[in-house]
């Protein structure tokens, strides 16, 4: 959830940059943070009980955002059994989400802060910079995890190794504490062949982009669908998506696969994909296919609904397109698109897009100059990082139970309840983007139905992304950025980055040529500020990386 001290100047500022957001960057616990030398970590054992937390019974005051149909925290069984377990009730401060950032600027600026805020209320990277490095409302949390949180300490980092780069802010501090989320699918988009087709033509898979444009060629000429027209469509994608069904894929074979916001780094140095040379190299090859017939003329039209539905006509028309799940999207004609395609290999190799592993909701508990006793709420909030089934417990629902929202199976693998029981609904029972550290321990069952993706990710994919796991090729990190880092690069990327999008769609579609305009096009991205924004991003990850 994104987005003190003058009155109507600060009500009026901190409405601005008010927002709901889970994101960013830090280093390890006990460095930095008030009181300069960190405290003697507590020297628990790993399966140490939080007998050591319960104590005379306290109370502290939280502030959450809560969706409509969700139930107030003090009905639910995981906060009722915290409660029990800890000794700490909760004193709670709620707003619905479409009033929560306006009451959360009232609270900040008439000065009547709750003890801390929990579930993603309050963060963002400019409430973070501005509460926590500015004005020093928000507390530095450094010392206190050293000191009692063994539990956030020990296991925080298995669940993702660079997490305290990630929530680590630029002055070295760390202000609040993230939900580090179960592992996504690794691969940023999946292509799918229409199977049937290849039988039809007695064709097999292209594996390099000779054989991509031959079989194009084939389902364009050879009436794959029987119907006796040529109403095939050899090769489609959205070209405004910028993800799963987007055009990335179709740029791996000459260098790299493109990625959602054009970032990639590169050895450690950052990148603006629309400046290299297999950028222009993809748009060649694309303008080729697109010449002959080969390249679904509504690719630069399409939104994700009449994509889909075209996916799913009757008789089926596609023969290559991109999606999440293309045989289930695809609705019923999903079982011919069963076959998905390999890594195209060209003159750049073979590659796919890949995702992180673990992802990370930032700020989902802050701790507030407000706070009578801040060492007891990080002795509070670490039992939600003593282990992935409390993690999952908070954040994802009551469990392990197989008529509840997950449980065990024999093999020790989680597995999520299909459907829900309706007195279990999202919500109901814990607060979503809670704090917990489920993220590379968690091992999630396959589905009943199980998905293609699943296998043919770890055993067809997984290998073309060894430059992600070898340290030649990184993602843009979850990071903070100062405030006039943020403003700076986002100004320059609000002209820079529409204009290599519109380019790039005109030499697809030859209303331009991309060999006769590249230069040009490199002497406009600098005139738009690619090397102001090249400097920027490089220093704010070299800081990311030294954290």
């Amino acid at each position: 959830m994104k987005k003190y001290l003058f009155l109507v100047f600060l009500v009026t500022l901190v409405v601005m940059l008010v927002g709901c957001a889970t994101d960013d960057s830090a280093p390890a616990a006990g460095t930095g943070g008030a009181g300069g030398t960190a405290a003697p970590a507590v020297d628990l054992p790993a399966d140490a009980p939080d007998s050591w937390l319960v104590g005379e019974r306290t109370t502290i005051t939280l502030a959450a955002s809560l969706a409509p149909n969700w139930a107030h925290p003090d009905e639910g069984s995981f906060w009722q059994w915290l409660e029990e377990y800890t000794n700490v009730a909760v004193n709670w401060i709620t707003f619905l989400n479409a009033e929560a950032g306006e009451q959360f600027a009232l609270m900040m600026a008439g000065g009547s802060l709750p003890d801390g805020f929990i579930g993603g209320l309050g963060g963002g990277n400019s409430n973070v910079l501005q509460y926590g490095m500015d004005l020093g409302v928000y507390i530095p949390l450094n010392d206190l995890l050293a000191s009692y949180a063994p539990h956030f300490t020990r296991r925080a980092p298995l669940a993702m190794p660079d997490v305290m780069n990630v929530i680590t802010a630029p002055d070295g501090n760390i202000y609040a504490l993230p939900l580090i989320h179960p592992p996504g699918e690794g691969v940023f988009n999946t292509t799918a062949i229409n199977q049937t087709f290849l039988d039809a033509l007695g064709l097999d898979a292209p594996t390099t982009i000779e054989e991509v444009e031959q079989v194009l060629i084939a389902f364009r000429d050879g009436d794959p669908n029987g119907n006796g027209i040529a109403d095939e469509i050899p090769l489609s994608f959205l070209f405004q998506d910028w993800g799963a069904a987007d055009h990335s894929w179709w740029f791996a074979p000459f260098g790299a696969p493109l990625s959602n916001d054009l970032v990639l780094i590169e050895n450690g140095v950052v990148t603006f994909q629309a400046a290299q040379e297999y950028f222009r190299d993809g748009a060649r090859w694309l303008a080729s296919l697109y010449a002959q017939g080969l390249v679904d003329l509504e690719v630069f039209t399409y939104d994700q609904t009449t994509y889909r539905a075209r996916a799913g006509a009757d008789p089926v028309v596609f023969g290559i397109w991109s999606s999440w799940s293309p045989w289930a999207d695809a609705g019923a004609q999903g079982h011919h698109f069963t076959t998905l395609l390999p890594p195209i290999q060209g003159p750049g190799g073979a590659h796919v897009l890949w995702e992180e592993n673990a992802s990370i909701s930032r700020d989902s508990f802050i701790i507030t100059s407000a706070a009578s006793n801040p060492e007891l709420m990080v002795r509070w909030v670490d039992t939600f990082y003593r282990d992935v089934e409390t993690g999952l417990r908070a954040s994802r629902g009551p469990g392990p139970d197989p008529n509840m929202a997950w449980y065990f199976d024999d093999e020790g693998r989680i597995v999520w309840t299909d459907p829900l029981p309706d007195e279990f609904i999202r919500g109901m029972n814990e607060l979503p983007f809670a704090p917990g550290a489920i993220g590379l321990e968690y091992n999630p069952a396959p589905l009943a139905n199980p998905d293609l993706k699943v296998e043919h990710i770890e055993n067809v994919l997984r290998p073309y992304a060894a430059n992600f796991f070898n340290g030649t090729w990184s993602r843009w990190p979850l990071t903070f950025m100062q405030p006039h880092e943020a403003d700076e690069i986002s100004f320059i990327e609000a002209g820079m980055v529409p204009f290599a999008n519109r380019m790039l769609a005109r030499w697809i579609a030859n209303e331009g040529d991309v060999d006769a305009e590249w230069e040009q096009f490199l002497v406009d991205l600098d005139a738009y500020g690619l090397q102001r924004w090249l400097s920027i991003r490089q220093e704010v990850y070299d800081r990311f990386l030294s954290n």
